[in-house]
This record gives C-alpha cells, sequence and structure tokens, in this order.
C-alpha cells in the first residue's frame, strides 16, 4: 500500500510534527490535486512496483522549520529520491528547499518549479 499523507488542519497546534514510514520515493508538491493524481496512478499495473515505497505530502503541512527538520529527520532520510513540486514562488518554501540541497548529499533531490502565467 503507498502512503500518501492528508491530514486536516489542527487550529490548535499549528506545529504538528509529520512523519511518514520509510520509503525510497518522496513527492512533495504544493499542489492538492497531485497527491490524487499519485494516488490514482499508483493503481495501475504499470506502477505496481512503487506501492508501499512511495510518500507523498502536500507542502502546506510542513510550514514551520521544526516541521520541515522533523520531517527531514524521520522520513527523508530513508529515502532516496526526492521530489519537490512547487507552484508558487521559490520563496514561499525558502526554507524547506534550503534543508533539502543540503541533505542533497544523502537522497538524490529533484526540484520541478512551475511559474503561474497571469
Amino acid at each position: 500500500m503507498h502512503r500518501i499523507l492528508n491530514i486536516a488542519g489542527n487550529e490548535k497546534n499549528k506545529d504538528d510534527l509529520i512523519e511518514q514510514p520509510a520509503a525510497d520515493f518522496i513527492f512533495i508538491t504544493s499542489v492538492k490535486a497531485d497527491l490524487n493524481l499519485l494516488s490514482n496512478l499508483l493503481l495501475e499495473t504499470e506502477f505496481v512496483s512503487l506501492t508501499n515505497n512511495i510518500r507523498a505530502l502536500e507542502i502546506s503541512n510542513l510550514n514551520s522549520s521544526a516541521q520541515i527538520d522533523n520531517y527531514l529527520l524521520k522520513t527523508i532520510n530513508y529515502a532516496k529520491v526526492v521530489v519537490l513540486r512547487l507552484f508558487v514562488d521559490k520563496g514561499t518554501w525558502n526554507y524547506g528547499i534550503e534543508q533539502l540541497l543540503n541533505w542533497q548529499a544523502v537522497v538524490f533531490f529533484y526540484f520541478v518549479r512551475c511559474k503561474m502565467h497571469p
């Protein structure tokens, strides 16, 4: 089974620490629809090898530096490939990008940035 994190917001505690079980592939995105697309793709026969070996997370679940640091330590630390897809300005998640670039020596990191056109 693949694990895609989609949690409801906790208004009282904005610093919930996010942890997911170890996996070879991590997909972090700023677009919630990506999570649905990935979930549907993993049901296809061609992607059965990724079943239970990929984790996905919407970037809005990692707001504080404590959340980002904890996710790096507890989840990304065990990954082989990390894909970050941002459909926002790079400055929106600057600390997270900086930390992933520092982590790049440990895992393969692929950064996809999409620009919005007016």
